[in-house]
């Protein structure tokens, strides 16, 4: 069989020195899993994030940033954050787990592609009380067309609220 996953086909590149199938892009793990999400029918959801909103995402956690050269990237996928915040010489630690209001510290901040709203929810408690935790410090919306999904999304940069407080 030939390779499916992610973690497949970066074996078999580390193995022969090249990928199993003809590519002459520059984002091989993002357009493979695009790709891959296609060929199972998805169509209505996307989970990875074009390459103009992770830009668009990495020069606002420079903006909001206050000289903090390490970040997070949770939910991090195939790391098209992570690759445009590195870009902007940050550290970045990135899993690929949403347990956002646990991972960061007081005063510690988010930028977040999110569902438009998703912010705004009031169920389930849960969810309403670890957002009340974090206060948003900028939201705008997002312009740029996903591949597969018909959704509405926005970016939040959102902080750590001080138990302090």
């Amino acid at each position: 069989d030939d390779p499916d996953t992610l973690t497949e086909i970066t074996t078999y590149h580390k193995r022969h020195g090249e990928l199993p199938f003809r590519y002459d892009g520059d984002n091989w793990p993002y357009d493979t899993v695009c790709e891959r999400q296609k060929r199972r029918g998805v169509v209505n959801c996307q989970y990875l994030t074009p390459d103009a909103t992770a830009a668009e995402m990495a020069s606002l956690a420079r903006q909001y940033a206050d000289g903090w050269g390490h970040v997070l990237d949770a939910c991090c996928g195939t790391g098209q954050i992570t690759k445009e915040l590195l870009k902007r010489g940050f550290e970045v630690s990135a899993f690929d787990i949403d347990w956002l209001v646990r991972s960061l510290i007081p005063g510690g901040r988010a930028v977040l592609l999110l569902p438009k709203g998703y912010v705004d929810k009031e169920r389930p408690k849960a969810l309403a009380c670890n957002l009340s935790r974090l206060k948003i410090l900028h939201r705008s919306a997002v312009t740029e067309k996903f591949v597969h999904t018909k959704g509405v999304f926005e970016i939040v940069v959102m902080e750590k609220i001080s138990t302090n407080q």
